[in-house]
Protein backbone atom coordinates (compact mmCIF):
# COMPACT_ATOMS: atom_id res chain seq x y z
CA UNK A 1 0.00 0.00 0.00
CA UNK A 2 3.02 2.55 1.09
CA UNK A 3 4.56 1.70 -2.42
CA UNK A 4 1.72 2.71 -4.70
CA UNK A 5 0.33 5.64 -2.45
CA UNK A 6 3.70 6.93 -1.97
CA UNK A 7 4.55 6.84 -5.62
CA UNK A 8 1.38 8.85 -6.62
CA UNK A 9 2.03 11.24 -3.81
CA UNK A 10 5.60 11.95 -4.95
CA UNK A 11 4.37 12.14 -8.72
CA UNK A 12 1.71 14.52 -8.11
CA UNK A 13 4.22 16.70 -5.42
CA UNK A 14 6.62 16.81 -9.09
CA UNK A 15 3.91 17.91 -10.78
CA UNK A 16 3.61 21.08 -9.22
CA UNK A 17 6.90 21.42 -8.78
CA UNK A 18 8.35 25.44 -10.02
CA UNK A 19 4.94 25.60 -11.86
CA UNK A 20 3.94 28.98 -10.27
CA UNK A 21 3.76 27.32 -6.91
CA UNK A 22 7.08 28.35 -5.45
CA UNK A 23 6.42 27.94 -1.98
CA UNK A 24 5.37 24.32 -2.64
CA UNK A 25 1.45 22.87 -1.63
CA UNK A 26 -0.71 20.69 0.31
CA UNK A 27 0.82 17.88 -0.89
CA UNK A 28 4.01 18.52 0.37
CA UNK A 29 2.82 17.91 4.30
CA UNK A 30 1.39 14.36 3.13
CA UNK A 31 4.22 11.85 4.29
CA UNK A 32 5.66 9.48 1.87
CA UNK A 33 7.89 6.63 2.19
CA UNK A 34 9.16 5.46 5.49
CA UNK A 35 6.81 7.81 7.67
CA UNK A 36 3.60 7.16 5.23
CA UNK A 37 0.51 6.88 6.42
CA UNK A 38 -0.82 4.17 4.32
CA UNK A 39 2.30 1.23 5.80
CA UNK A 40 -0.69 -0.12 7.52
CA UNK A 41 -2.21 -1.75 4.51
CA UNK A 42 0.70 -3.94 3.59
CA UNK A 43 -0.29 -7.68 3.57
CA UNK A 44 -4.07 -7.14 3.15
CA UNK A 45 -3.95 -4.41 6.61
CA UNK A 46 -1.28 -5.78 8.61
CA UNK A 47 -0.92 -9.39 6.87
CA UNK A 48 -4.34 -9.88 7.48
CA UNK A 49 -4.95 -10.78 3.51
CA UNK A 50 -8.34 -8.37 3.32
CA UNK A 51 -7.79 -5.97 0.87
CA UNK A 52 -5.16 -5.60 -1.08
CA UNK A 53 -2.86 -2.26 0.04
CA UNK A 54 -2.67 -1.30 -4.10
CA UNK A 55 -5.90 -0.32 -5.12
CA UNK A 56 -6.41 0.41 -1.36
CA UNK A 57 -3.22 2.89 -1.78
CA UNK A 58 -4.81 4.48 -5.01
CA UNK A 59 -8.42 5.08 -3.87
CA UNK A 60 -7.09 6.83 -0.92
CA UNK A 61 -5.23 9.24 -3.34
CA UNK A 62 -8.53 9.62 -5.21
CA UNK A 63 -10.60 10.51 -2.25
CA UNK A 64 -7.45 13.24 -1.35
CA UNK A 65 -7.98 14.66 -4.45
CA UNK A 66 -12.03 14.54 -4.16
CA UNK A 67 -12.09 12.36 -7.24
CA UNK A 68 -13.08 8.92 -5.62
CA UNK A 69 -16.13 8.45 -7.78
CA UNK A 70 -18.19 5.38 -8.52
CA UNK A 71 -16.31 5.47 -11.97
CA UNK A 72 -12.95 5.44 -10.86
CA UNK A 73 -13.38 3.05 -8.00
CA UNK A 74 -14.65 0.77 -9.97
CA UNK A 75 -12.24 0.70 -13.04
CA UNK A 76 -9.17 0.45 -10.05
CA UNK A 77 -10.90 -2.14 -8.64
CA UNK A 78 -11.64 -3.92 -11.93
CA UNK A 79 -8.03 -3.32 -13.01
CA UNK A 80 -6.43 -5.24 -10.10
CA UNK A 81 -8.89 -8.34 -10.51
CA UNK A 82 -8.81 -9.00 -14.23
CA UNK A 83 -4.95 -7.66 -14.64
CA UNK A 84 -2.31 -10.59 -15.02
CA UNK A 85 0.13 -9.86 -12.40
CA UNK A 86 3.12 -9.36 -12.11
CA UNK A 87 3.80 -6.65 -15.21
CA UNK A 88 5.79 -7.19 -17.55
CA UNK A 89 8.77 -4.98 -19.24
CA UNK A 90 10.01 -3.35 -15.57
CA UNK A 91 13.34 -5.19 -15.56
CA UNK A 92 13.85 -3.18 -19.19
CA UNK A 93 12.66 0.27 -18.29
CA UNK A 94 15.50 -0.58 -15.42
CA UNK A 95 17.76 -1.50 -17.85
CA UNK A 96 17.40 1.79 -20.01
CA UNK A 97 17.11 4.38 -16.80
CA UNK A 98 20.42 6.71 -17.10
CA UNK A 99 20.69 6.31 -13.65
CA UNK A 100 19.81 2.80 -12.94
CA UNK A 101 21.37 3.53 -9.06
CA UNK A 102 18.40 5.50 -8.29
CA UNK A 103 16.25 2.30 -8.25
CA UNK A 104 16.25 0.43 -4.50
CA UNK A 105 15.50 -3.03 -6.24
CA UNK A 106 16.24 -4.91 -9.53
CA UNK A 107 12.99 -5.92 -10.82
CA UNK A 108 13.64 -9.76 -11.90
CA UNK A 109 13.51 -10.19 -15.92
CA UNK A 110 10.29 -11.55 -17.07
CA UNK A 111 11.24 -14.31 -18.29
CA UNK A 112 12.55 -15.36 -14.92
CA UNK A 113 9.51 -14.41 -13.36
CA UNK A 114 8.10 -17.93 -11.88
CA UNK A 115 4.64 -17.82 -12.33
CA UNK A 116 1.97 -15.23 -14.38
CA UNK A 117 -1.57 -14.83 -12.47
CA UNK A 118 -5.04 -13.29 -12.27
CA UNK A 119 -6.21 -12.55 -8.95
CA UNK A 120 -10.23 -12.36 -9.86
CA UNK A 121 -10.58 -10.98 -6.88
CA UNK A 122 -9.18 -7.82 -5.12
CA UNK A 123 -8.14 -9.54 -1.16
CA UNK A 124 -4.91 -9.90 -0.74
CA UNK A 125 -5.22 -13.09 0.30
CA UNK A 126 -6.36 -14.69 -3.03
CA UNK A 127 -4.33 -12.72 -5.33
CA UNK A 128 -1.16 -14.07 -3.42
CA UNK A 129 -2.35 -17.64 -2.86
CA UNK A 130 -3.13 -18.13 -6.23
CA UNK A 131 0.56 -16.84 -7.43
CA UNK A 132 2.18 -18.71 -5.05
CA UNK A 133 0.50 -22.01 -5.65
CA UNK A 134 1.01 -21.27 -9.88
CA UNK A 135 4.97 -20.43 -8.71
CA UNK A 136 5.13 -23.46 -6.93
CA UNK A 137 7.18 -21.44 -3.74
CA UNK A 138 6.65 -20.21 -0.52
CA UNK A 139 6.36 -16.25 0.24
CA UNK A 140 10.07 -15.80 1.37
CA UNK A 141 12.30 -17.54 -1.81
CA UNK A 142 14.88 -15.38 -2.59
CA UNK A 143 15.82 -14.32 -6.05
CA UNK A 144 19.20 -13.65 -7.30
CA UNK A 145 18.29 -9.61 -7.11
CA UNK A 146 18.06 -9.40 -3.07
CA UNK A 147 14.45 -9.54 -2.75
CA UNK A 148 11.98 -12.26 -2.16
CA UNK A 149 10.04 -13.51 -5.81
CA UNK A 150 7.11 -12.40 -3.57
CA UNK A 151 7.97 -8.68 -3.08
CA UNK A 152 9.39 -8.59 -6.23
CA UNK A 153 5.38 -9.59 -7.58
CA UNK A 154 3.74 -7.55 -5.30
CA UNK A 155 6.20 -4.19 -6.23
CA UNK A 156 5.20 -4.39 -9.61
CA UNK A 157 1.44 -5.00 -8.38
CA UNK A 158 2.45 -1.67 -6.89
CA UNK A 159 3.49 0.19 -9.90
CA UNK A 160 0.90 -1.37 -12.13
CA UNK A 161 -1.76 -0.14 -9.81
CA UNK A 162 -0.22 3.61 -9.61
CA UNK A 163 0.64 3.99 -13.37
CA UNK A 164 -3.29 2.88 -14.25
CA UNK A 165 -4.47 5.45 -11.11
CA UNK A 166 -2.73 8.84 -13.19
CA UNK A 167 -3.86 7.50 -16.66
CA UNK A 168 -7.36 7.65 -15.25
CA UNK A 169 -6.15 11.30 -13.89
CA UNK A 170 -4.49 12.30 -16.88
CA UNK A 171 -8.05 11.32 -19.13
CA UNK A 172 -7.58 7.69 -20.56
CA UNK A 173 -10.24 6.06 -20.69
CA UNK A 174 -11.13 2.66 -19.62
CA UNK A 175 -13.88 0.59 -19.98
CA UNK A 176 -13.58 -2.86 -17.91
CA UNK A 177 -16.29 -4.20 -16.64
CA UNK A 178 -17.96 -6.67 -14.12
CA UNK A 179 -17.57 -10.51 -15.03
CA UNK A 180 -20.66 -12.04 -17.06
CA UNK A 181 -20.48 -14.83 -14.56
CA UNK A 182 -20.71 -12.40 -11.37
CA UNK A 183 -23.65 -10.20 -13.46
CA UNK A 184 -25.63 -13.12 -13.54
CA UNK A 185 -25.32 -13.70 -10.00
CA UNK A 186 -25.93 -10.41 -9.17
CA UNK A 187 -28.98 -10.08 -11.44
CA UNK A 188 -31.02 -12.01 -8.13
CA UNK A 189 -28.46 -11.50 -5.22
CA UNK A 190 -29.07 -8.14 -4.67
CA UNK A 191 -28.37 -5.72 -1.42
CA UNK A 192 -32.30 -6.02 -1.07
CA UNK A 193 -34.47 -8.78 -1.16
CA UNK A 194 -36.63 -9.22 -4.68
CA UNK A 195 -38.97 -11.28 -5.42
CA UNK A 196 -39.80 -14.44 -7.46
CA UNK A 197 -37.62 -16.37 -5.31
CA UNK A 198 -34.45 -14.84 -5.19
CA UNK A 199 -31.37 -13.72 -3.07
CA UNK A 200 -30.38 -13.60 -0.38
CA UNK A 201 -29.34 -10.39 -0.61
CA UNK A 202 -25.96 -9.55 -0.62
CA UNK A 203 -23.33 -6.57 -1.01
CA UNK A 204 -20.03 -6.52 -3.62
CA UNK A 205 -18.62 -6.78 -6.83
CA UNK A 206 -16.55 -9.40 -6.58
CA UNK A 207 -16.32 -11.97 -8.78
CA UNK A 208 -18.32 -14.54 -7.34
CA UNK A 209 -17.46 -17.83 -8.24
CA UNK A 210 -13.84 -17.00 -7.06
CA UNK A 211 -14.89 -18.63 -3.49
CA UNK A 212 -18.49 -19.35 -4.32
CA UNK A 213 -17.78 -22.88 -6.10
CA UNK A 214 -21.02 -25.12 -4.93
CA UNK A 215 -24.14 -24.19 -6.52
CA UNK A 216 -26.24 -27.12 -5.67
CA UNK A 217 -28.22 -24.68 -3.84
CA UNK A 218 -28.98 -22.74 -7.19
CA UNK A 219 -31.25 -25.66 -8.17
CA UNK A 220 -34.79 -25.78 -8.91
CA UNK A 221 -36.27 -28.74 -6.53
CA UNK A 222 -39.77 -29.35 -7.88
CA UNK A 223 -43.00 -28.45 -9.28
CA UNK A 224 -46.37 -28.03 -8.17
CA UNK A 225 -49.17 -26.95 -10.14
CA UNK A 226 -51.79 -25.66 -7.97
CA UNK A 227 -54.49 -24.44 -9.69
CA UNK A 228 -56.09 -24.81 -13.49
CA UNK A 229 -59.03 -22.87 -14.60
CA UNK A 230 -60.97 -21.20 -17.51
CA UNK A 231 -62.11 -17.67 -17.80
CA UNK A 232 -63.51 -15.48 -19.98
CA UNK A 233 -61.30 -12.75 -22.60
CA UNK A 234 -61.10 -10.60 -19.65
CA UNK A 235 -59.82 -12.92 -17.13
CA UNK A 236 -63.54 -13.94 -15.55
CA UNK A 237 -63.48 -17.33 -13.96
CA UNK A 238 -65.71 -19.06 -15.92
CA UNK A 239 -66.75 -22.78 -16.51
CA UNK A 240 -69.44 -22.44 -19.01
CA UNK A 241 -68.77 -21.23 -22.66
CA UNK A 242 -70.91 -20.69 -26.02
CA UNK A 243 -69.50 -21.66 -29.72
CA UNK A 244 -67.97 -18.84 -31.14
CA UNK A 245 -67.04 -17.27 -26.97
CA UNK A 246 -63.57 -16.05 -26.37
CA UNK A 247 -61.78 -18.25 -23.95
CA UNK A 248 -58.70 -18.31 -21.54
CA UNK A 249 -56.91 -21.21 -20.24
CA UNK A 250 -54.85 -20.45 -17.07
CA UNK A 251 -52.20 -22.55 -14.83
CA UNK A 252 -50.88 -21.31 -11.42
CA UNK A 253 -47.70 -23.52 -10.81
CA UNK A 254 -44.59 -23.06 -8.26
CA UNK A 255 -41.04 -23.90 -8.57
CA UNK A 256 -39.67 -24.62 -5.26
CA UNK A 257 -36.45 -24.64 -4.50
CA UNK A 258 -33.51 -21.80 -5.65
CA UNK A 259 -31.94 -21.25 -9.18
CA UNK A 260 -33.46 -21.58 -12.22
CA UNK A 261 -35.28 -23.91 -14.26
CA UNK A 262 -36.01 -24.55 -17.72
CA UNK A 263 -40.30 -25.12 -17.82
CA UNK A 264 -42.42 -26.15 -20.78
CA UNK A 265 -45.87 -28.08 -21.88
CA UNK A 266 -45.91 -30.57 -22.29
CA UNK A 267 -49.03 -32.35 -24.06
CA UNK A 268 -51.17 -29.75 -22.71
CA UNK A 269 -54.93 -29.13 -24.69
CA UNK A 270 -58.02 -28.67 -24.29
CA UNK A 271 -60.29 -31.27 -25.39
CA UNK A 272 -64.17 -31.55 -25.79
CA UNK A 273 -66.27 -34.25 -27.45
CA UNK A 274 -65.68 -32.39 -30.58
CA UNK A 275 -62.18 -33.58 -30.41
CA UNK A 276 -59.43 -30.94 -29.60
CA UNK A 277 -59.92 -27.45 -29.42
CA UNK A 278 -57.03 -25.87 -28.72
CA UNK A 279 -53.23 -26.25 -28.22
CA UNK A 280 -51.16 -25.35 -24.84
CA UNK A 281 -47.57 -24.67 -26.18
CA UNK A 282 -45.17 -22.28 -24.18
CA UNK A 283 -41.82 -22.49 -22.36
CA UNK A 284 -39.46 -20.84 -20.67
CA UNK A 285 -36.45 -20.57 -17.79
CA UNK A 286 -37.49 -19.56 -14.64
CA UNK A 287 -36.27 -18.97 -11.29
CA UNK A 288 -37.40 -20.79 -8.23
CA UNK A 289 -40.94 -19.01 -7.70
CA UNK A 290 -44.96 -19.02 -8.51
CA UNK A 291 -46.32 -18.08 -11.81
CA UNK A 292 -49.43 -17.85 -14.28
CA UNK A 293 -49.28 -18.98 -17.98
CA UNK A 294 -52.52 -17.82 -19.53
CA UNK A 295 -53.91 -18.92 -23.34
CA UNK A 296 -56.59 -17.12 -25.10
CA UNK A 297 -58.37 -18.31 -27.90
CA UNK A 298 -62.17 -19.08 -29.11
CA UNK A 299 -64.55 -22.07 -28.85
CA UNK A 300 -65.17 -23.51 -32.00
CA UNK A 301 -68.53 -23.18 -33.68
CA UNK A 302 -70.52 -26.73 -33.46
CA UNK A 303 -68.65 -27.85 -30.21
CA UNK A 304 -70.95 -28.74 -27.48
CA UNK A 305 -70.69 -30.49 -24.21
CA UNK A 306 -68.25 -31.93 -22.02
CA UNK A 307 -64.90 -30.65 -22.44
CA UNK A 308 -61.54 -29.99 -19.88
CA UNK A 309 -58.07 -28.41 -19.99
CA UNK A 310 -55.15 -30.69 -19.86
CA UNK A 311 -52.35 -29.56 -18.29
CA UNK A 312 -48.73 -31.07 -18.64
CA UNK A 313 -45.86 -29.63 -17.14
CA UNK A 314 -42.29 -30.72 -17.32
CA UNK A 315 -39.30 -29.19 -15.65
CA UNK A 316 -35.70 -29.30 -17.08
CA UNK A 317 -32.39 -28.26 -15.58
CA UNK A 318 -30.52 -25.60 -17.67
CA UNK A 319 -28.37 -28.72 -19.56
CA UNK A 320 -31.89 -29.97 -20.83
CA UNK A 321 -31.61 -33.01 -18.50
CA UNK A 322 -35.58 -33.41 -16.65
CA UNK A 323 -36.33 -32.49 -12.89
CA UNK A 324 -38.66 -34.11 -12.89
CA UNK A 325 -41.34 -35.94 -14.38
CA UNK A 326 -44.54 -33.95 -15.88
CA UNK A 327 -47.05 -32.65 -13.49
CA UNK A 328 -50.56 -33.10 -14.75
CA UNK A 329 -53.54 -31.52 -13.77
CA UNK A 330 -57.33 -31.63 -15.53
CA UNK A 331 -59.78 -28.66 -15.20
CA UNK A 332 -63.31 -29.34 -16.50
CA UNK A 333 -65.41 -26.75 -18.09
CA UNK A 334 -69.02 -27.14 -20.38
CA UNK A 335 -69.41 -25.87 -24.02
CA UNK A 336 -73.57 -25.35 -24.76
Amino acid sequence: MNAAASSLIEAIKASYNGVGVPTGTDWDFIPSGATSWYKYGAGGINSWGSLCGVPNACIAILNLMNLNNATFVDQIMFHYCQTEFPIRGLHDLYLSDPNPSSWSKVPVPDEDCPAYTTANSPLCHVSVSKWAYAAGMDMSQPTPYGTAYKTDRCAKVAAAGAAFTAELLNGAISSLTMPALTNDCYSCHQPHLTSGGAGPAQQGKMDCRECHTDFKPHRALSLVIEDVWTADGSGNAKSTFTAGEAIQCIVQFSILGSGSCFMKTYKSRVAGTCGKIMGLPKSETLMAGSYQWTWSGTVPVGCTGAAKVIMDLKMFDSQGGPLQAETKKNHNFTIV
